[in-house]
């Protein structure tokens, strides 16, 4: 793990299992296996995995890396979880949350559980990559 020799007594681990063996936050990070002379295979953190399969030999840690369209242009995020406030500094950086600005945010292709809606201040919406966000902004005036 990680260049690390990691002893488990099971045939199969959970992908939250392998990050919380490696010390990473598992809001933040992902494991793959490590697949020489290929592509390194996201182990998601529900899933069993087999440590008997052949060519099972090393897991490999790293900040999660989701790519969102905010506005018509890609965004890469590093968590799971994004706020109202940072979907809206996503599309304008210097955002300010005040009296005679009102931001709007709606998104689209987001998890099974919430694919699409709004959000507003206060919340939170988990993400999911290609997801859509469409952020405005009025003047109250």
């Amino acid at each position: 793990m990680d260049g690390r020799i990691v002893e488990w007594g099971g045939t199969y681990i959970s992908g939250s299992t392998l990050k919380s063996l490696a010390g990473v936050e598992p809001m933040t990070h992902d494991v793959w296996l490590e697949v020489p002379h290929g592509e390194d295979r996201l182990i998601d953190d529900a899933e069993l995995f087999d440590l008997s399969a052949p060519g099972v030999e090393k897991f490999i840690t790293g900040i999660k890396t989701i790519t969102i369209i905010v506005n018509g242009r890609p965004r890469q995020v590093h968590k799971v979880e994004l706020s109202f406030l940072e979907v809206v500094r996503l599309a304008f950086p210097d955002a300010v949350i005040n009296e005679t600005t009102a931001y709007t945010v709606t998104f689209k292709r987001g998890p099974a559980d919430r694919p699409e809606g709004s959000l507003v201040e206060g919340e939170s919406v988990r993400l999911k990559n290609g997801m859509v966000f469409n952020v405005t902004a009025t003047d109250k005036s």
